[in-house]
């Protein structure tokens, strides 16, 4: 008898502390959970609120802000006021990359370099927008008129902008002297930009482009000045 009262005694032990542990396990999640969502919520409506000051800010006129107004649009990074989910973002493309390009184009009439560069990378590259290598070059020299060459703030902009500039030229160009010296210009500019204000990482900015794309544009084989205009790529494989 004392035996089955102890094996007894045992079973009830057993089952009546399995659902108290598996309770606190519960809990414990559930106080987890509750945790990550009120951080998740507090991080969304802090977005949410830097997201209406800029606005606000680019409503103003601030050149800065209407670039990142403009950049929020066209990659579909605009918070919603309405929805709790940090993976809620605005729609791309249609009316969204309109009103970017809109916000680009303002941004740059007032001479913010930055956006007059994502306006030539729009153009250059063909991916958001029909490739208009005349409508680059526009965006193009205008980020080297909004800019020096002797501060270095303003390398990076500039030195992407040229090597673009001395691939049009090349692209473009009828092969004569003229134009081979145009090309060779921007891009040995670019190098020295580079090496005057960016420790000479060319590779590195290289990389902040499509992958593979310049590279394969700078490969490829000089051929007839109508071969060049007509390629819808340049022979360049799909841009990244």
């Amino acid at each position: 008898k004392s035996k089955m009262a102890l094996s007894s005694l045992l079973w009830r032990t057993a089952t009546t502390k399995a659902p108290a542990a598996s309770r606190r396990v519960a809990c414990f999640k559930s106080r987890s959970l509750a945790t990550a969502s009120n951080s998740a919520s507090a991080a969304w409506r802090e977005r949410v609120q830097q997201w209406q000051t800029t606005l606000n800010l680019a409503d103003n006129g601030d050149a800065s802000a209407m670039c990142d107004v403009g950049w929020a649009k066209h990659h579909g990074l605009i918070p919603s006021s309405s929805s709790s989910s940090p993976s809620s973002v605005g729609k791309v493309g249609g009316k969204a990359m309109k009103e970017a390009l809109q916000f680009y184009k303002q941004s740059a009439a007032l001479g913010y370099a930055p956006a007059s560069s994502l306006l030539g990378d729009l153009y250059f590259y063909g991916k958001d927008e029909p490739r208009d290598l005349s409508e680059a070059k526009l965006h193009l020299k205008k980020v080297l008129d909004d800019t020096s060459e002797d501060e270095g703030e303003d390398a990076y902009v500039r030195m992407r902008a040229l090597r673009k500039l001395g691939s049009i030229a090349t692209w473009e160009g009828d092969d004569s002297t003229t134009t081979t010296s145009s090309a060779r210009d921007c891009f040995t500019t670019a190098l020295a930009t580079c090496r005057t204000h960016l420790g000479g990482n060319f590779a590195f900015l290289l990389s902040h482009d499509p992958p593979g794309d310049f590279y394969s544009h700078l490969a490829r084989p000089r051929g007839g000045n109508e071969d060049r205009r007509r390629s819808p790529d340049f022979g360049g494989g799909e841009l990244g």
